[in-house]
């Protein structure tokens, strides 16, 4: 927390396994690329969240062990209805998370080292999706420039 960083060295699923007491297990293992180990730097705000969650362990939350992405998952689903917005899959919020930072001007290099991708194209192909307000708020930016060209001054 000192450092205000976020250290991603580890992915953790739950996958079926035979063989086991259980049909599946928690797994946790390497992330799926070099890329996908990172850090990332936290914002105060977002340490001031964090904080009444954070121990002496591996995690931020969970402390020594991982929490049940299920968990996750179930309690996203909870808040999802009691808000009255239809059922969406929790990692939907990687997506929302990329398009808000695209609209605040966060730039693609930036956004994908952030996400964990290897390439640029990943971030803006599959995770950007900008709205038509953001479209137009981009050019309307640019009307500054083109006013200048036809004439009608400057802001």
């Amino acid at each position: 927390m000192e450092g205000k960083l976020l250290h991603v060295n580890a992915t953790v699923q739950r996958i079926a396994m035979d063989g086991m007491p259980t049909k599946t297990i928690l797994w946790e293992g390497e992330p799926k690329s070099i890329f996908s180990k990172r850090e990332l730097p936290l914002s105060s705000e977002i340490i001031s969240l964090l904080r009444p969650y954070y121990g002496s362990g591996r995690y931020v939350i969970g402390r020594n062990y991982p929490v049940e992405p299920r968990t996750y998952q179930n309690r996203f689903s909870r808040y999802l209805q009691e808000a009255g917005i239809e059922k969406k899959n929790f990692h939907i919020l990687r997506h929302t998370f990329a398009t808000n930072c695209v609209a605040g001007g966060v730039d693609a290099k930036s956004l994908s080292e952030i996400l964990g991708h290897s390439d640029v194209k990943i971030t803006l192909n599959r995770y950007v999706h900008p709205s038509m307000e953001t479209k137009r708020q981009h050019l309307d930016s640019l009307s500054a420039i083109y006013g200048q060209y036809l004439g009608h001054g400057c802001p």
